[in-house]
């Protein structure tokens, strides 16, 4: 007994079982998480290192390049790229897709810690961690209250932020802005002098008095006590009295002696303002497993319950950006667009099969396959983000496919006399090879794109999957459900003009037979002048692939997106001062808070999150995160509005600016990137500024920048190595005083009540504020004299790199640019025809990155899985008709599919894309089926006749 005879026997069973399948459907439904887009885990892992106050130069030797070398041996390795900043190197390991990640990182690990001796002192200990594009921050919020600046960072800081870790799937919080107290210990160098003391040696005093650690325990009668040594200073007295130097006449030298001890606040390094309000930001970032829509929930939820808790100290929060709004709002619109699909869908098919009854019947297949597809997320652990519910609205009209052509076929069996019952069991055996065929035809378009590797895969997979479930789910209802329904519901019907449905369907089915009139004089025509279609087919194949090769249709990784929100980093020259980049900021801010599309602004000042750069954090930097209108009530696209922000802020002279409207996958970064790269970097240089020249001059380029940029000042400090010898110090030793004095030991802690506060030690401001003092800054040999910094070094004024790039153990930068109006591929070309004409030096290499590499591979993938299915299909028809030369006659239908496509892409002023290549499976399949379909027909007829 068939599948289909049972269903039509027994439909308590099959109503049964689709209940069944319809309450875990719901089930799965209500477990799926919101997501914007599928989890996309980029192989990579990114190593940072800490070393204050180092220069980029001292961080390429002293980190970079120890940890380059580390790391050679880890296996799997696609490359190694490195950015040394002032005070901090990132190293970034790319590998090849096929990586086991974890295991990965314990390899990296394990080299680093084989080298944490060989690393300076002073330099924090590397952190390891996988790079992926769910730590964007989900939350910034602004906070303000009613309280001391002072006190207020510390309720943030130990009552606030510690509550807010405790959500669940909450990760990373920063605090951005604010004021922390800290213990400032100011030495004073004439009074060093005076006593002869070195900076080291205070410094050492500090810390062998400063200590607590436990001692044990003590087994008495009672009970077993733990023993503390309470060792660290609680108060200004105990410390200002400690010991310093006992001199020749036994008087000792206390720390009041050459220092002041004062409460003060912490150099303020950033600052925060919402809608040009001062206040302390929040940025919260979730854990990588966790849901961002969940986790904003929790976090409001937790905000509100704090304000609560809080009221007497007015305590108040704003949320700046939510990231799960755009996501809520993306989803609902999709889904509004999948109930208008079903919708005219119904429409379409009460139009075309002329009866209520039988269009219901075809269009309970939608829900009844989609039920399936619920149920394949969760088993298949997906979410409900923008693919997998695209997929969903492209695939309503491929559900009913299958059970129009049942449905039809039963139909016919009706118009014979067959009751119901005979009709709809013979009308689908006798379609069933048919409807099997069209529904594989999707399978094997869709299936090959859920193996394309990469960023790529990690989009389509889900998108695909979907789908294929969808359709397989189809195929069951059409050999189930409907042939059941059919047999308890169909029913012959009579149009007449009498009745208003009978006269709008008679009026409908007139059009279409005039429209079939015509289609088929003009097939008949066509077969008669079957060279003039050639031609035509040819030609127009051929005047569609020009309008890519000419420029009209472009090509990009994935298109812009308008979500409304634009993140702008304006920097000031280098060694600006933060009060002046504040009132900058200020000024600035309130020009752009002025435009009428603007809703909100988020202003940090010291700190920056550059698309490009990564996490900026000087004092010349400032980032403004803007959020703007609903894109329905304002006039001006998000591009239009991120030049007219960007022309404001270039007003001001001096201003490095760079606009990025917020994409699916968070700031877009520049789409074009070129990396030169080579053991000479002087030449390295060179070359990048003459590229860079060039692309600047290219129509549609804007913010072609490098990402090694000269021009910061800084004062070299050249130790003479054979007089620090003969005058009986140490490189090390002056180092560590030259450290201590200008940028402060901060590793002691003073208890304050029950608080610890940082403590600084370091020379009084008018010591260290100009270059003469900084020569005049004394050291103690082991003799007791006092040698000055300028008797054993040369300080001379330069400006060097803001920071040192390396690609595979060679110096590197990278040329970046955005493209305006001009495809990314089409800029692309004239480079590369630019390099070809003028190679660089021997030993410098140029390589394509960006976009200009993923849409490459992408396209490459995408164009390997698209074949795949073309192959599957040709294998699918070989085994229908039983020949392998007759289906090339249906394959060749394909590339005029493509002419379509590309018009409309054309037309429309839309790029090929990921997002767009997508949709080509869909065109591949239509002929098959058509042909297929029409096939079936044929041998009905002559088996009718």
């Amino acid at each position: 007994m068939s599948l289909t005879e049972i269903s039509i026997k027994r439909p308590i069973l099959i109503i049964v079982f689709f209940i069944v399948v319809a309450l875990l459907g719901i089930f799965a439904v209500k477990q799926l998480k919101y997501e914007l887009l599928p989890k996309i885990n980029a192989p990579i892992i990114t190593i940072s290192a800490i070393y204050t106050g180092a220069s980029p130069a001292e961080i390429e030797n002293t980190l970079t390049k120890k940890i380059e070398d580390a790391i050679a041996g880890v296996s799997k390795v696609k490359r190694i790229s490195s950015r040394s900043n002032e005070g901090y190197a990132v190293i970034t390991i790319e590998f090849v897709q096929d990586t086991d990640l974890d295991k990965s990182m314990q390899e990296v690990q394990r080299y680093i810690n084989q080298i944490l001796p060989d690393l300076p002192k002073d330099a924090k200990t590397p952190v390891i961690d996988k790079y992926s594009l769910a730590d964007l921050p989900i939350l910034r919020i602004a906070s303000t209250a009613k309280m001391n600046e002072n006190d207020f960072f510390e309720l943030l800081k130990n009552q606030i932020k510690p509550q807010l870790s405790q959500i669940k799937g909450v990760g990373r919080i920063q605090l951005i802005g604010g004021q922390e107290k800290e213990l400032k210990i100011f030495l004073d160098e004439n009074k060093l002098k005076q006593y002869k003391i070195s900076i080291l040696s205070v410094m050492q005093a500090l810390q062998k008095a400063n200590v607590e650690i436990p001692i044990g325990d003590i087994k008495d009668k009672d009970a077993q006590f733990g023993l503390r040594l309470r060792g660290k200073f609680g108060e200004i007295s105990a410390l200002e009295n400690l010991d310093i130097l006992k001199m020749n006449d036994e008087s000792k030298i206390k720390l009041k002696d050459i220092a002041q001890i004062i409460f003060g606040n912490k150099e303020i390094t950033t600052l925060t303002r919402l809608n040009q309000k001062n206040a302390i930001g929040i940025v919260i970032q979730k854990q990588s497993d966790a849901n961002a829509v969940e986790v904003s929930e929790k976090v409001h939820l937790a905000l509100h319950n704090l304000e609560s808790e809080y009221k007497n100290e007015n305590l108040h929060f704003e949320v700046a950006s939510d990231s799960s709004e755009f996501t809520l709002k993306a989803i609902e619109t999709v889904f509004h667009d999948l109930l208008i699909a079903i919708v005219l869908v119904a429409l379409v098919m009460l139009v075309f099969l002329h009866s209520l009854r039988n269009a219901v019947i075809v269009v309970i297949a939608i829900p009844a396959s989609l039920i399936f597809s619920f149920l394949g997320m969760f088993i298949m652990g997906f979410s409900l983000n923008l693919m997998t519910l695209l997929a969903m609205s492209l695939v309503i009209g491929i559900l009913v496919d299958d059970s129009i052509v049942v449905l039809e076929n039963i139909y016919r069996h009706l118009e014979m006399g067959k009751d119901k019952v005979k009709a709809s069991l013979e009308g689908r055996n006798e379609i069933a090879f048919s409807a099997l065929s069209i529904t594989l035809v999707d399978v094997v378009v869709f299936l090959p794109l859920a193996f394309v590797p990469g960023i790529t895969g990690g989009l389509v997979k889900e998108f695909a999957l979907v789908i294929v479930v969808s359709t397989l789910a189809s195929l069951l209802v059409c050999f189930t459900l409907t042939p059941m329904l059919a047999s308890r519901f169909a029913k012959l019907e009579h149009l007449s003009n009498k009745t208003l449905f009978g006269f709008i369907i008679l009026r409908i089915e007139k059009q279409i037979q005039n429209l079939t009139l015509a289609y088929v004089y003009l097939l008949k025509k066509s077969l008669k002048y079957r060279f003039i279609v050639y031609i035509l087919a040819f030609g127009s194949l051929i005047a569609s692939f020009e309008l890519v090769s000419r420029g009209y249709i472009g090509g990009e990784f994935v298109p812009a997106t308008d979500k409304g929100e634009i993140s702008v980093t304006v920097e000031m020259p280098a060694g600006t001062k933060l009060q002046e980049t504040n009132e900058v900021s200020a000024f600035l801010e309130q020009k752009i808070a002025k435009l009428p599309e603007v809703k909100r602004i988020f202003n940090t000042i010291g700190l920056a999150n550059d698309p490009i750069f990564g996490e900026l954090t000087t004092s010349n930097v400032m980032e403004f995160s803007i959020l703007l209108t609903d894109k329905e009530k304002r006039t001006k696209s998000i591009l239009q509005v991120s030049q007219q922000i960007k022309n404001l802020c270039l007003q001001e002279a001096g201003l490095k600016v760079k606009v990025s409207p917020i994409g699916l996958i968070g700031a877009e970064a520049t789409p074009i990137q070129i990396l030169i790269n080579g053991t000479d970097r002087q030449k390295m240089l060179e070359y990048a500024k003459k590229l860079k020249k060039y692309t600047q001059n290219i129509q549609g380029t804007d913010d072609v920048i490098l990402s090694v940029t000269s021009g910061k000042p800084e004062l070299d400090i050249e130790i003479n190595r054979e007089r620090l010898a003969t005058l009986g110090l140490q490189l090390e030793e002056v180092m560590m005083a030259l450290r201590v004095a200008m940028t402060g030991f901060e590793d002691l802690k003073f208890k304050d009540k029950n608080t610890e506060i940082g403590v600084r030690v370091q020379l009084q401001k008018i010591d260290r504020e100009n270059t003469q003092n900084l020569e005049n800054l004394s050291f103690l040999n082991a003799k007791g004299e006092i040698i000055y910094l300028k008797q054993i070094a040369k300080i001379t004024r330069t400006s060097a790199e803001t920071a040192l790039e390396r690609r595979n153990k060679n110096a590197s930068v990278i040329l970046f640019s955005k493209a305006i109006g001009k495809s990314v591929n089409e800029i692309g070309q004239e480079i590369k025809n630019f390099v070809d004409k003028n190679p660089p030096a021997q030993g410098i290499k140029i390589s394509y990155e960006g976009d200009l590499e993923l849409a490459d591979d992408s396209f490459l993938y995408l164009g390997l899985a698209i074949l795949a299915g073309i192959v599957f299909i040709y294998l699918i028809m070989v085994a229908l008709y039983n020949s392998f030369l007759y289906p090339f006659v249906v394959l060749f239908s394909i590339p005029v599919a493509l002419t379509g496509a590309l018009l409309a892409l054309a037309l429309m002023m839309k790029t090929l894309n990921v997002f767009s290549i997508f949709d080509a499976p869909f065109f591949l399949a239509f002929p098959i089926k058509i042909l297929n379909f029409l096939e079936k027909l044929i041998l009905i007829d002559k088996k009718k006749k």
